[in-house]
């Protein structure tokens, strides 16, 4: 394959520039487009005709891998996500509820500060509802 700069002369023809793997085609004789670092490769009609038929039987053999392979991503990607939502869920569950702020100002010194409960009176009424109804049952 013969090598031109851009903005050379060339005949009609079908060029390809590999820095940006672009194939451009020239009916007319004219100059090459880019800028002075682009070089073009004229591809002769020979090896377009027999590079045809070889990248279409690649595009056949691999669209149905490719296929496969982006279906077997998303799984695993949602197989990760649903794990780690669940791990998520999973560790608040079992994390304590461990405030160490409140066992501070909870602390008492024996004989001192001790609290008094009071009983509440509308539990112990239910509690002795409670329990006539259980000895009216037996």
């Amino acid at each position: 394959m013969k090598r031109f700069d851009t903005q050379a002369k060339v005949n009609p023809g079908l060029y390809f520039n590999a820095r940006k793997l672009r194939f451009r085609s020239l009916d007319d004789p004219g100059r090459l487009p880019g800028d002075e670092t682009d070089r073009y490769y004229r591809v002769p009609l020979v090896a377009l005709l027999l590079a045809g038929p070889l990248v279409g039987l690649v595009y056949v053999i691999f669209l149905p891998l490719v296929g496969l392979a982006m279906c077997g991503a998303f799984l695993v990607h949602k197989l990760a996500q649903w794990t780690t939502e669940a791990g998520t869920a999973f560790a608040r569950v079992l994390r304590p509820s461990w405030r160490p702020v409140m066992a501070f100002f909870e602390r008492t010194r024996k004989g001192r500060h001790q609290r008094t409960r009071q009983a509440d009176q509308w539990s112990e009424e239910v509690k002795k509802s409670m329990a006539a109804d259980a000895d009216d049952a037996a």
